[in-house]
């Protein structure tokens, strides 16, 4: 090879040199503490059920009548009718609540209205617009003070005309309504 080619062919090479120092351990300490933990437990509410809701014995008026259970004034009520269909024994449910402490309490119905079924034959009479008395109204928070306490429950129960088929003589209907308390 030539000495011009030698010449031109340069090759660099290098190094690097890394230093290293150590570095202190630090030394850890521990220590030990207790956190106090508290809690309130409120006492629940306790939910009875009262009387039934009792539309009486009724000789209903052949036009037909709506019978109204009112509970709106805190007391058990008679009925009263529409179409004056004679009434014997009726009287407005009862709801009893009990609980060490004030509590705030919301009533509402799981319907506005439920059919009552004859059992042999199956008829059925509608009661609805079910309401409670002066403690609070559906859906709306009243206040519970400690202790016992009734809350009445009415409504009203639809007498068909006396050709309705429905209208079983000297029969029993029967039905259940939902009702839901929230409480805190």
């Amino acid at each position: 090879m030539s000495k011009k080619l030698l010449n031109k062919k340069v090759l660099l090479t290098g190094c690097m040199l890394v230093g290293i120092t150590s570095v202190p351990v630090l030394t850890a300490n521990a220590a030990d503490v207790t956190l106090d933990i508290t809690t309130t437990v409120n006492s629940t509410l306790n939910i009875a059920k009262g009387a039934t809701i009792n539309f009486g014995e009724i000789d209903p008026n052949p036009i037909g009548d709506t019978i109204t259970l009112d509970a709106s004034g805190g007391a058990v009520t008679a009925a009263t009718t529409l179409n004056g269909s004679g009434v014997k024994t009726a009287s407005s449910g009862t709801i009893d609540l009990t609980s060490s402490s004030d509590l705030q309490v919301e009533l509402t119905f799981d319907s506005n209205s439920v059919n009552l079924t004859e059992s042999a034959t199956s008829k059925v009479l509608v009661a609805q617009n079910f309401a409670v008395n002066s403690e609070g109204q559906s859906g709306v928070p009243f206040a519970h003070s400690a202790g016992t306490s009734s809350i009445n429950v009415g409504g009203e129960l639809v007498i068909p005309i006396a050709t309705d088929t429905n209208i079983v003589q000297g029969a029993t209907y029967n039905g259940t309504i939902g009702i839901t308390l929230v409480y805190n």
